[in-house]
C-alpha cells in the first residue's frame, strides 16, 4: 500500500497435534521420582499474526509484529502433579498396582489448560535508519522492542513457574562500505538485562520450588565482517 512504502502481513494459523511427546517429572506410588517421555492426548494451537513494515522515508524503515497465540492441551488425563498440589488443587492420588492393572502415580488432568511455555501475545516494535556517511561508507542504527506475555515455564503448570510478561530491548549500530565488502557492527540484546525464565521443573523432594533456565542475559557483541 501507499506506493509500496507500506507492506503488511495478516496470517491465521491452526494446529492439531496427536500425541504430542511431553517429558515430565513423576513421583511413583513408593515414593520414587523419574523422568518419563508422556504424550498429550490432543493439544490444539491457534492464533494470527500481523507484520507491517512502513517507509515513510528514503532510509528511514519503521516496523512491528503483533502474535496472539491460543495454545491448549484438548486432553491430557495423566499429567504430573507439581510439587506440593493436593486433592484440593487438582492432584489426584496414586493407584496401586492390582493383579488385572498396572499402578498409576499421582497426576492431574490438565484438559483444557494452557500449554507451558506459550504466552498468549508476542508483540515488537523497532526502527531502522540507514545514513549515508560519506560517497564510500554508510551507517546503519536500529532499536527494537519486544513484548512477551506471561505464560508457565513448567509443563505441570505450577503457580510459581509462572513467568509475568516483560519486555526487552534490543538495538544497534553497523558501519559498512557500500558495497557491503566490509562492515564492523555493535550489537546489543536485552540491555535492560532483563531476567527471565524459559524452562521450569520441579526442585526433585521440595516443597515447592522451581529450577528454572533464565532468558539470555544482557548481551553486547562486536562484529566484524569481511567479504572475498
Amino acid at each position: 500500500m501507499l506506493k509500496g512504502r507500506l507492506i503488511t502481513t495478516l496470517t491465521g494459523v491452526s494446529y492439531k497435534y496427536k500425541g504430542l511427546p511431553l517429558t515430565s517429572l513423576l513421583v511413583l506410588p513408593n515414593g520414587s521420582p523419574v523422568f518419563v517421555t508422556q504424550n498429550a492426548a490432543s493439544t490444539l494451537t491457534q492464533g494470527v499474526e500481523f507484520e507491517a513494515t512502513y517507509r515513510p522515508v528514503k532510509g528511514t524503515t519503521l516496523r512491528t509484529s503483533a502474535s496472539y497465540n491460543d495454545a491448549h492441551f484438548q486432553s491430557f488425563p495423566i499429567a504430573q502433579c507439581y510439587a506440593g498440589q493436593t486433592a484440593t488443587t487438582g492432584c489426584i492420588p496414586a493407584t496401586p498396582a492390582t493383579a488385572t492393572s498396572s499402578a498409576i502415580p499421582a497426576h492431574q488432568d490438565l484438559s483444557g489448560k494452557p500449554v507451558y511455555r506459550a504466552p498468549q501475545w508476542v508483540v515488537t516494535a523497532g526502527a531502522v535508519q540507514e545514513l549515508n556517511v560519506s560517497s564510500t561508507f554508510r551507517l546503519t542504527v536500529n532499536a527494537d522492542l519486544r513484548y512477551t506475555s506471561s505464560y508457565y515455564s513448567g509443563l505441570n503448570l505450577n503457580p510459581v513457574s509462572l513467568q509475568r510478561g516483560f519486555t526487552t530491548i534490543n538495538a544497534g549500530a553497523r558501519f559498512a562500505t557500500n558495497d557491503d565488502r566490509w562492515a564492523l557492527s555493535l550489537i546489543g540484546r536485552n540491555l535492560t538485562n532483563r531476567r527471565y525464565g524459559t524452562l521450569g521443573v520441579d526442585k526433585p523432594g521440595g516443597a515447592g520450588e522451581v529450577f528454572t533456565v533464565a532468558g539470555e542475559p544482557r548481551a553486547v557483541v562486536l562484529q566484524a565482517e569481511m567479504r572475498f
